[in-house]
């Protein structure tokens, strides 16, 4: 989940670099970092051609045009990405600072990862024993076995390039 004020969010990536990861690898045919530069340029398009100034009685359609370009554009993005984004927003809330005040809503992106097949194969927790592979198997083979693990989510990209690292110097 993304928070955001007036369908704005963040184009930036998660602080948590495998979680950005994550989020690359289940995209698609649309990356999430593309999706998000979508949906905020739905958010700017949206205000093109609109008068600079307006009351505050004009908000509520211009905070309607924004919303409905963002979930435009959402719809679009849902047909390409294997991630699924959706947004709830509350109810309007006026902030006053100083002099100013200001409309608001406060938004949230969710974005949901599709659920990957359960393995037929038992998977050893990575967190309490290391990856064990057939010491059968060539190193390429097992590479392309640490791989698939890697891709289900159950290890991470360092521990993977940690075990090609050692099968690679086997070589």
């Amino acid at each position: 989940m993304i928070n955001g004020y007036n369908f704005g969010f963040s184009t930036l990536p998660p602080l948590d670099n495998a979680l950005h990861q994550r989020l690359e690898q289940y995209a698609g045919e649309m990356s999430y970092t593309v999706a998000l530069k979508k949906i905020k340029n739905a958010n700017i398009e949206s205000h093109i051609g609109l008068p600079q100034t307006f009351t505050p009685a004009d908000i509520p359609h211009r905070r309607a045009l924004t919303e409905q370009a963002v979930k435009n554009a959402i719809a679009e993005i849902n047909k390409v990405s294997r991630l699924q984004y959706s947004i709830e927003r509350d109810a309007p809330q006026v902030q006053v600072s100083g002099p100013v005040s200001m409309h608001t809503v406060k938004t949230r992106l969710y974005i949901t990862m599709p659920q990957e097949p359960v393995a037929t194969t038992s998977v050893i927790p990575v967190a309490t024993a290391p990856v064990q592979v057939n010491d059968e198997q060539s190193p390429m083979e097992k590479i392309k076995q640490l791989k698939g693990l890697l891709d289900a989510g159950a290890i991470t990209a360092e521990e993977f390039e940690l075990k090609k690292a050692e099968l690679l110097a086997r070589i």
